[in-house]
């Protein structure tokens, strides 16, 4: 992969103005640093796929406490002679016969025991069934996609090292897919983006680092990705010290084809001036036996001072 002669080529979408400010570009997670405001908000659909799993559950159930809770309290107002075999006792207990009397309608279990009488009672129970399949039809469509969508379980070590490679310098960092699956067709690539200074003005620049290799094939290892420093690279004859003063960052991405959910996966990372170690080494993290080779996915940050 030859380098841009223009290093503004693979700006990411940030734009080259700097406007101060000393985070990272992409935050921990993956996720880009951005905050934004004024935009639309989330569909229902986008929020209940986004969520974490307790609170995907949570909020499920309320909905169905709340629509159940709604329906009964209909019920109550319809009054005793609507609704056969509800409590005649207080208002409490009325409620509470109503809702499991909604409870049944809405799931189509229909115990027999308490049944509607008369037009407005029945329309009632019609809608709170229809609205019952509706709700466990969009309910069955979520679970399925977010059982369905990819785990992304790809790992980062913890720093990047410049060490010698080949009689040259070179900046290398580590990946490793944490799942039992082994991905296919993985690609890396590496943006470099630092701040550059004319008279009174910063700029921030970017540009691609060629890697030693940049697709796999198959991922069933970890895999070391190194971009040597050569005269076309930014880091070339450059010291700790200017890439400090540079806010030089390294944002990675993964991208790669899991043969188990048949789709597409990506990941992204950042890593910044101070995560870089001179000097040293990765240590290996698998080891073989007669039977097999064992690859420890905890000896991912591992590594040794030259």
């Amino acid at each position: 992969m030859d380098s841009p002669s223009n290093p503004e080529e693979f700006e990411l979408g940030f734009g080259t103005r700097f406007i101060g400010g000393k985070s990272k570009m992409i935050k921990d997670d993956g996720q880009f640093n951005i905050l934004r405001r004024g935009v639309e908000k989330s569909t229902f659909y986008e929020h209940m796929i986004r969520l974490p799993w307790p609170l995907f559950i949570l909020e499920l159930l309320a909905f169905y406490i709340a629509v159940n809770a709604f329906y009964a309290t209909i019920f109550c107002l319809l009054g005793p002679n609507v609704i056969y075999g509800l409590n005649e006792g207080s208002l409490l207990q009325k409620f509470q016969d109503s809702f499991y009397f909604s409870v049944h309608t809405f799931t189509t279990v229909g115990y027999g025991n308490v049944y509607p009488i008369g037009f407005w009672a029945n329309l009632i129970v019609i809608l709170d069934a229809f609205y019952g399949l509706l709700m466990v039809a969009i309910a069955t469509g979520l679970l399925f996609l977010r059982f369905s969508k990819a785990k992304v379980k790809i790992k980062f070590s913890k720093n990047m090292l410049l060490t010698p490679h080949k009689n040259i310098n070179s900046l290398q960092f580590r990946i490793v897919n944490a799942s039992n699956t082994t991905l296919m067709n993985v690609e890396a690539s590496i943006t470099a983006t630092w701040l550059e200074q004319n008279g009174e003005v910063f700029k921030r620049r970017f540009q691609r680092l060629n890697l030693e290799i940049n697709h796999l094939y198959l991922l069933p290892l970890n895999w070391t990705i190194v971009h040597p420093i050569n005269e076309e690279s930014p880091l070339f004859e450059k010291s700790a010290e200017l890439l400090s003063k540079n806010m030089m960052e390294f944002i990675i991405m993964i991208k790669a084809f899991d043969p188990q959910y048949n789709q597409q996966i990506f990941k992204n990372y950042s890593y910044d001036y101070s995560s870089i170690i001179e000097q040293a080494k990765f240590k290996l993290m698998y080891y073989s036996t007669d039977e097999m080779t064992i690859l420890d996915v905890n000896e991912l940050d591992r590594y040794e001072k030259l």
